[in-house]
């Protein structure tokens, strides 16, 4: 995988970071129409109302379709990790360098989190970052 710039390596690094965010986003969304339903359904108990069984049923279908939607999300962001990892094992890096990006690109660590388990100071690790990044790119 051949990258032209600097901000096309690091767009392809940060895609899992982008799909866990907007998958964490529907399972709250998830969540929350979970406890609508369960309040409307507990309203809704012994009241004959067409008004909130219709939206009772409105949910339901929100519900299904987030749950399709999550589950598509979930495929694609595991092969969008196995992506980058491979990408960064494959790369004609140091262990060091390369655990740096994982930590940064896989596990989601701060530089601070990365410095803390490598033993280095923050800046250290942030310039050993951009090192490599502008290493891939050549």
């Amino acid at each position: 995988m051949k990258f032209n710039s600097k901000e096309e390596l690091e767009k392809f690094l940060k895609e899992p970071l982008r799909i866990k965010k907007n998958l964490d986003k529907k399972q709250r969304e998830l969540n929350v129409k979970k406890g609508d339903i369960n309040i409307a359904s507990a309203i809704g108990y012994g009241i004959k109302s067409n008004n909130i069984s219709n939206k009772v049923e409105h949910n339901v279908m929100e519900i299904i379709s987030l749950e399709e939607e999550i589950e598509m999300l979930k495929s694609i962001f595991t092969d969008t990790i196995n992506s980058v990892n491979k990408f960064i094992e494959s790369a004609n890096l140091k262990e060091i360098e390369k655990r740096i990006l994982i930590f940064r690109y896989i596990d989601f660590l701060s530089f601070e989190e990365i410095a803390y388990i490598e033993g280095y100071n923050f800046k250290s690790i942030y310039r050993f970052h951009n090192k490599v990044i502008k290493e891939i790119i050549k």
